[in-house]
């Protein structure tokens, strides 16, 4: 760790780590999930070793109005109990908000993000990203779209709808403040196999909760 916060709920603004993970599909119901592809390479059981890199200048944490941050991993798939197959993958992100300047009367209260987020996986018939998802794409399901590479673009104009809320609940544990909303649009690309599974867009909309928990310990936005 190189860069702290003084919050409980959100991570260190700035770490590099090593990781190593295990994981399996415990849940394959082909109900909630697209058809696999047949000549795709899909790593349901997955030991692998990594590192990541991660940097947050963005201020305030729960709710921020300027800064940018910076994400990125490489990551070792192997072999382990005879099962599976091996893989490199690396991905990263840089997202940035700004506050619009004074002077604009409403307009300067509202504060724009953007992000450009992508990876790349070897080889290249693996399943090694998911494409969609509230972290991803926000046009697709988490489980809808994997590929062996991906790049995706978004921005988001957020504004206050209610500033003063004050409204407690629990008995004081929770305080709701300020309610949000935001109009965000992304677009992105997925690959496997070297082929484009082609150019999506979406448009959508959404409310950011912002909360104070036990008296102001800590703040968080939903």
């Amino acid at each position: 760790n190189y860069l702290y916060t003084s919050s409980f709920l959100y991570p260190n603004l700035g770490y590099v780590d090593a990781y190593y993970r295990f994981g399996d599909n415990f849940f394959p119901d082909e109900t909630f999930r697209r058809p696999d592809n047949p000549d795709a390479e899909i790593y349901r059981n997955i030991q692998a070793a990594g590192v990541r890199f991660h940097l947050d200048t963005r201020m305030p944490y729960w709710n921020p109005e300027r800064g940018f941050a910076i994400d990125a991993a490489y990551e070792n798939g192997f072999r382990a109990f005879n099962t599976g197959e091996s893989f490199n993958r690396g991905f990263g992100q840089i997202s940035a908000v700004r506050k619009l300047p004074d002077g604009l009367g409403y307009l300067s209260e509202t504060r724009i993000a953007s992000r450009l987020r992508g990876g790349i996986g070897s080889p290249d018939n693996g399943e090694h990203f998911r494409f969609g998802g509230p972290l991803g794409f926000r046009g697709q399901r988490s489980e809808d779209t994997e590929g062996s590479a991906f790049w995706l673009s978004g921005a988001d104009w957020r504004f206050p709808i209610w500033g003063d809320v004050e409204k407690e609940f629990f008995d004081q544990t929770l305080r709701w403040n300020t309610l949000y909303g935001a109009l965000l649009y992304d677009v992105g690309e997925s690959f496997i196999l070297g082929r484009s599974q082609g150019v999506d867009h979406a448009v959508g909309m959404g409310l950011y909760f912002d909360l104070g928990l036990f008296s102001f310990v800590d703040r968080l936005t939903i």
